[in-house]
């Protein structure tokens, strides 16, 4: 076995994504339903415009606090999500790299 990670880490790794998969799916539902209600909110915002050219209806739309706040509440759920995601990345990564070095030992290469 490798002192480069401990089973200690190994079982911290299991741990966390076990116990954080059900975060991750849950911050990509949210992640997909702003990007719905971003869409759903300008487009409101597009029809309800009593501008006269699609261009200004559209810039309109797209200038609209509830529009800018839908970005933000986006903006958010996509960090959150992307965090969560690199670090079970890291997680998963650990655990490979523990698996290729314990591999290797058994073989006597290392």
């Amino acid at each position: 076995m490798s002192n480069f990670i401990s089973d200690d880490m190994v079982e911290k790794s299991l741990n966390y994504l076990r116990d954080n998969a059900e975060e991750l799916g849950h911050l990509k539902g949210r992640v997909e339903y702003y990007q719905h209600e971003r869409k759903v909110v300008r487009g409101q915002a597009f029809l309800d415009s009593e501008e006269k050219t699609a261009a200004a209806r559209e810039a309109e739309a797209e200038s609209c606090a509830a529009y800018r706040h839908s970005i933000e509440e986006l903006a958010d759920a996509v960090t959150v999500f992307t965090t969560l995601q690199t670090k079970m990345k890291a997680a998963e990564i650990k655990l490979e790299t523990w698996r290729s070095l314990n591999a290797r030992s058994g073989r006597g290469h290392i």
